[in-house]
């Protein structure tokens, strides 16, 4: 069983408020590819590009969903460390948390995912248009 890291909770909560600008950032980059991809279906409504587009707008809703449920967890693991920060206010400077190893794999996987995303619906777009 691999061992748990521990963190101090200002350490976890910095993270976590960085994760959640991120999101954010992600969360605009799908709306404009989107909003990329229906001017591209005005301009181009070939049966062909129909079908692609449409797997991009799956992909892009998939991606939003993501997203969503990744905000939850954070904004859950927040209220976490706020409920422990609030039952032991003396012992602040010590206080620490377990590493959230499995919210920094799912941001280090959009990190990566995401433009990887945006790369293939902009070569969608040049051979398309």
């Amino acid at each position: 069983m691999s061992e748990k890291h521990l963190h101090h909770v200002t350490e976890l909560h910095q993270e976590n408020l960085r994760w959640m600008e991120d999101i954010e950032a992600y969360r605009a980059d799908i709306n404009q590819l989107q909003n990329l991809l229906g001017e591209a279906v005005q301009k181009n409504n070939a049966q062909e590009l129909l079908q692609k587009a449409e797997q991009f707008q799956n992909r892009f809703i998939l991606e939003l969903e993501q997203l969503d449920e990744t905000k939850h967890v954070i904004k859950l693991h927040e209220h976490f460390l706020t409920e422990k920060v609030k039952e032991h206010p003396e012992q602040f400077e010590h206080l620490s948390g377990k590493d959230h190893a499995d919210l920094r794999s799912k941001m280090e996987y959009l990190e990566t995912h995401l433009p990887a995303l945006r790369r293939e619906f902009n070569e969608f777009l040049t051979t398309s248009l």
